[in-house]
């Protein structure tokens, strides 16, 4: 969870992206997720395949 400048930081960020966010109010919590990893997955009948890997 997010406070303090850091808060004010990533809360700015999405409110630039989603302009009807909460972001900025008082009463909303925002919470940063870093992944370490990714999946890739493709469902189509003929490539079907799953590819997972870490985030460098």
């Amino acid at each position: 969870m997010l406070s303090g400048a850091e808060r004010e930081k990533y809360g700015r960020i999405h409110q630039e992206q989603v302009a009807k966010s909460r972001a900025l109010r008082e009463n909303f919590t925002l919470v940063k997720m870093v992944p370490t990893w990714l999946r890739y997955f493709d469902a189509r009948p003929k490539s079907f395949s799953i590819v997972e890997t870490p985030v460098v």
